[in-house]
């Protein structure tokens, strides 16, 4: 397990952290578990991130991906967690990460969570995942995000609700 700080908040254990770029292939998915827990995607470093107007995001419903006035809109310059995401149904977390991963390669899947990640220029290069398994991850994603809001004084760059 490795320790994270999240923008100044309390430390939490994850159980593991990858680059988003290296799950865009079937088999790096399978090291995600089956269980319900909580994931966030954040940056790797510090290399500046540049939001892009396309969103290669898929379209979910006739729902275009995201709105680029909204992700400038949303944009913490200093925070290191961009989105905070949960699961606790059948799929758990290999299922929901493959979900956002799909959405992010521009496939139709049911993953608009997080859709204004995809505004980002490169985001398989500067992107990364960490998540932990939990039975109540509803809940911790909650906290989680609202401990954020009160650091930052507004959600995660692409949460955009509790």
């Amino acid at each position: 397990m490795r320790r994270m700080p999240i923008d100044g908040l309390n430390e939490i254990c994850f159980q593991n952290t990858v680059s988003l770029g290296v799950l865009r292939t079937p088999e790096e998915l399978t090291q995600l578990p089956g269980s319900s827990g909580v994931y966030i995607v954040h940056r790797l470093d510090s290399h500046t991130i540049v939001l892009q107007e396309e969103n290669t995001g898929g379209w979910f419903h006739g729902l275009p991906p995201g709105d680029f006035d909204q992700a400038q809109a949303n944009w913490i310059e200093d925070a290191r967690v961009l989105y905070i995401g949960k699961t606790q149904g059948n799929h758990g977390l290999r299922g929901r990460v493959r979900m956002l991963v799909g959405f992010g390669q521009g496939l139709t899947v049911a993953h608009r969570g997080g859709r204004l990640l995809w505004h980002i220029a490169d985001p398989w290069d500067l992107l990364g995942l960490s998540w932990f398994e939990c039975p109540h991850a509803r809940d911790i994603e909650k906290t989680l995000i609202l401990a954020f809001e009160r650091v930052h004084g507004k959600l995660p760059f692409a949460n955009l609700q509790h």
